[in-house]
């Protein structure tokens, strides 16, 4: 039988507490060899941790993973406003979003190439909304949907 090798995962904040200590121990005077020794990393990368300590203090931080939302902050705000309004009152024929619903709303607000279904359903959870049927049997979710208008 084949075995399936998985990648391991990163452990972003562990190499991003890595990285600030070697900055530290850099700043305290340490060869960039002997952090590197300490921290069990290559020299080149606290050769990099020290290149980016010199334009950036914090750039020790980690960058953010993956692409960036092709939505402004202010657009964000205003699609989760809208979405809140329901559908009719933002021109559709039925109150209940549907993803394609969504996609549409997303280009009308940024004018840019249209989101897929997929980046839409991701967006809608950053901004906290579900992709989920209402069941009327978990009684306080759909109370809180109607409450909040989100269902007839």
């Amino acid at each position: 039988m084949m075995e399936i090798l998985k990648k391991p995962k990163r452990k972003i904040k562990a190499m991003e507490g890595r990285r600030m200590q070697g900055v530290r121990m850099l700043r305290r005077g340490i060869s960039q060899s002997e952090v590197a020794r300490r921290l069990e990393v290559s020299r080149q990368s606290v050769f990099t941790w020290a290149k980016r300590d010199e334009v950036n203090k914090m750039g020790w931080r980690s960058a953010p993973l993956g692409r960036p939302s092709a939505l402004e902050k202010e657009e964000k705000y205003k699609l989760q406003r809208m979405l809140r309004k329901g559908g009719l009152r933002n021109g559709f024929d039925k109150d209940r979003w549907t993803l394609a619903m969504v996609v549409e709303l997303i280009g009308n607000i940024s004018y840019r190439q249209g989101y897929s279904r997929t980046q839409a359903m991701r967006l809608l959870k950053e901004l906290g909304f579900s992709c989920e049927k209402p069941n009327a049997e978990d009684e306080t979710r759909f109370a809180r949907w109607k409450r909040l208008g989100w269902i007839d």
